[in-house]
């Protein structure tokens, strides 16, 4: 049950997050669901499905979340998670396109992709500018880490005035006590 609230919840995001503008078509893997159900209308007779390319931003160095496999295919829970989204969604084509994580929101934000599947964290920060899904499906426990004869620092308290190594884009880089 909760795989397909999960699954119905990221079908609604990726519906609502699509959006229109310049995009960038470097495709990394596309699966090919849309334009299939395309050329099966038309020989049917039918009118063919207008099919609407949606540009998903990545990266691939996020182990089981967005990585290349050893035979350097793009996969991982998120880029399976699209790649289900483009078999079930025949009026829509997904699109990879793969970047360092720093530029994900960066080029959501310029309209070079239209949704990111890397499995960002909420902060309120992110949340005044991006649409969020509203079921989570990862849950991460920020830690501290210092060196094992550390012993000034025993609370997120103690780290005031010090300097700590964090990713630039992460919701870590934004932590602070209010």
């Amino acid at each position: 049950m909760r795989k397909l609230t999960i699954l119905g919840t990221t079908l609604t995001l990726a519906l609502v997050a699509a959006g229109c503008g310049a995009k960038n078509t470097e495709t990394i893997a596309s699966p090919k669901a849309a334009a299939e159900s395309t050329r099966a209308a038309a020989a049917a007779g039918a009118e063919p499905v207008k099919v609407k390319k949606i540009i998903v931003g990545t990266g691939t160095k996020f182990p089981n979340v967005a990585f290349l496999d050893q035979a350097g295919k793009l996969t991982g829970y998120d880029i399976e998670l699209v790649r289900e989204l483009d078999k079930r969604l025949p009026d829509y084509e997904f699109e990879f396109k793969t970047m360092d994580f720093a530029n994900l929101l960066l080029s959501l934000e310029t309209n070079k992709i239209d949704f990111v599947a890397h499995e960002i964290e909420k902060n309120k920060e992110r949340e005044q500018k991006y649409l969020f899904n509203n079921e989570p499906y990862a849950y991460w426990k920020t830690k501290v880490i210092v060196a094992k004869d550390n012993t000034n620092i025993k609370s997120i308290d103690d780290l005031k005035g010090k300097k700590a190594l964090t990713t630039a884009t992460s919701a870590e880089a934004t932590l602070r006590k209010l």
